[in-house]
């Protein structure tokens, strides 16, 4: 049984899911196994399994799905080109789970700061700080001009 929706997935040795993803096998009419293949992100979530007894006996489980880390492209900044002195806004949305920790690093990796900007150091770059890897690399690039 998925627990939030209140979905009977099984019954003894037949499952009454329509989700073809969702199969089931026993052992010796005593260990059943739900499987449930390709898993999604909105497979996560409580599942019990119940004995009809008096008094009835259950076990839950928690699926808990990881989703790899990936930018929001429509609400991340494109790259940009600016003037020295002009004030830019650099914007970067992700999803994932966990929730991706987004950090800002420079593309030689020296500290992000005020007065930082070398002419031989022209661009900024976007990325992940993460320890899975993301779905694509992506980067955004901010050009100063001097």
């Amino acid at each position: 049984m998925r627990i939030e929706t209140k979905t009977i997935l099984a019954m003894h040795r037949h499952v009454i899911s329509r989700n073809y993803r969702i199969t089931l096998s026993h052992s010796e009419h005593r260990v059943y196994v739900l499987h449930i293949k390709n898993v999604q992100e909105e497979d996560r979530g409580s599942y019990m399994c119940q004995v009809n007894t008096v008094p009835m006996l259950s076990q839950i489980g928690y699926l808990d799905v990881v989703v790899p880390p990936d930018i929001i492209e429509e609400l991340s900044s494109s790259d940009m080109f600016a003037r020295e002195g002009t004030d830019v806004t650099l914007k970067c949305a992700a999803r994932g789970r966990p929730e991706p920790k987004l950090s800002w690093r420079r593309e030689d990796y020296k500290p992000v700061g005020a007065g930082n900007w070398q002419k031989n150091n022209l661009a900024q770059i976007i990325q992940m700080a993460d320890d899975r890897p993301p779905i694509k690399s992506r980067g955004k690039r901010l050009v100063m001009s001097f």
